[in-house]
């Protein structure tokens, strides 16, 4: 995933519509997927030699 605040990030865990996402620069965070996805702040990362 790449956040538009926090920047890439790789997701640890999911319950539901909370995910909790490792990422590089900032560490670890609990977000709300429907409203980050629906805002643009998430999306997914293009992985390499996908």
């Amino acid at each position: 995933m790449v956040h538009r605040a926090f920047g890439p990030g790789m997701v640890v865990s999911r319950s539901g519509a909370v995910a909790v996402i490792a990422f590089d620069e900032v560490g670890t965070k609990k977000v709300e997927l429907t409203a980050c996805l629906r805002k643009r702040l998430l999306r997914l990362a293009s992985a390499p030699g996908f």
